[in-house]
């Protein structure tokens, strides 16, 4: 879970081992180049799988993609925290 939030949220702040443009969100134009890219490299498309929240948008324009990608990052993130906070009875029933 560590590595998925470190790798999730690497391109927004900016951590060098993820860059920005591996978050950009997988469509239809850029599906051959990505499938290439897993079938050969181990550790490395897990990083930009997670990067970019595992979703593929089709073709939807950028705008949307790009709400998409940050939502599931956020939606990542605040499960994680509802998750702690049930864990240490903070909040909600165990």
């Amino acid at each position: 879970m560590q590595a998925r939030l470190h790798y999730t949220w690497a391109p927004i702040l900016g951590i060098s081992d993820v860059d920005k443009s591996s978050s950009v969100a997988l469509t239809s134009q850029t599906c051959s180049l990505v499938s290439s890219f897993a079938s050969q490299a181990g550790e490395e498309w897990f990083k930009s799988y997670y990067a970019r929240g595992g979703l593929f948008v089709g073709d939807c324009d950028s705008i949307v993609a790009e709400s998409a990608v940050e939502k599931c990052r956020v939606d990542l993130t605040r499960i994680f925290v509802d998750m702690i906070q049930c864990a240490f009875a903070l909040r909600g029933d165990w």
